[in-house]
């Protein structure tokens, strides 16, 4: 974790130093809506993923260029049903803190067996801020990349859905158990060009997440040496994105 906000640290020094050494030569401001493919990932050797969510982004973001190859970006963005699915091949107790519809599901070690599927749904308020390099226009069509890319979240819903066997339990509030921050960084690759007389700008962009969207306050319990042992589960859940974005500009 402490690298982790070194790098989060290293990544806003190296945006803000660059924009202050520049001077600001116009702003653009878009409005966009982005579908977007996440997952979760797991640092344990006893959880692996096990689906992808398909959500939404939507909100803004304004270029403050620096200079015609060069941009500071900031945006806000409403993003609804990120999250992914984790499969836990050994029992435990993975939410502990929740209030679930069944209380008996997050008492003792091992209230959710082995082979549990949980899917976590995930609302979040985002800023991202980065840098975008911009190439030289042919005709009304321009490539462009972002990055680095810093994405700050702060999770406004959570929700899960707990398989196990017969076992189904849909949206439940898992709020406690998840992580009230979250950052990323990432990078993107994009065009601008005119359609129908707007400017249209479209993007694919991957964010990796540096921190962990679980809380680790549960127990799982690992067959070992033909017996079983009680561990913390203490796994990092990383939260990654893939999305493809649509925005319609105005100077």
């Amino acid at each position: 974790m402490k690298l982790n906000k070194h790098i989060i640290l290293l990544g806003f020094l190296f945006i803000f130093n660059s924009v202050e050494a520049q001077r600001i030569e116009e702003k653009i401001l878009d409005f966009h809506v982005t579908p977007v493919f996440s997952q979760i990932n797991s640092s344990s050797d006893y959880i692996s993923p096990n689906g992808i969510n398909v959500g939404l982004k939507i909100g803004a973001n304004v270029n403050f260029l620096l200079a015609d190859w060069v941009g500071f970006t900031a945006g806000l963005d409403f993003t609804l049903w990120s999250g992914g699915n984790l499969l836990y091949r050994e029992g435990g107790n993975f939410l502990p803190k929740s209030k679930l519809s069944d209380p008996q599901y997050n008492q003792g070690n091992m209230p959710l067996p082995d082979n549990t599927s949980i899917r976590y749904t995930l609302n979040y308020i985002e800023f991202p801020v980065g840098l975008q390099f911009n190439l030289p226009p042919i005709d009304d069509f321009r490539i462009f990349a972002r990055i680095p890319t810093i994405t700050t979240g702060f999770r406004n819903r959570a929700r899960g859905t707990i398989e196990a066997g017969n076992l189904l339990l849909e949206s439940e509030k898992i709020g406690k158990d998840v992580s009230f921050f979250n950052f990323m960084w990432g990078m993107g690759l994009g065009a601008e060009f005119e359609y129908r007389e707007k400017e249209v700008m479209a993007m694919i962009f991957l964010n990796s997440g540096l921190s962990d969207v679980t809380r680790n306050k549960g127990t799982q319990v690992i067959n070992s040496d033909g017996g079983n042992r009680v561990i913390t589960e203490d796994s990092k859940a990383a939260l990654n994105q893939f999305g493809i974005q649509v925005a319609f500009r105005i100077r």
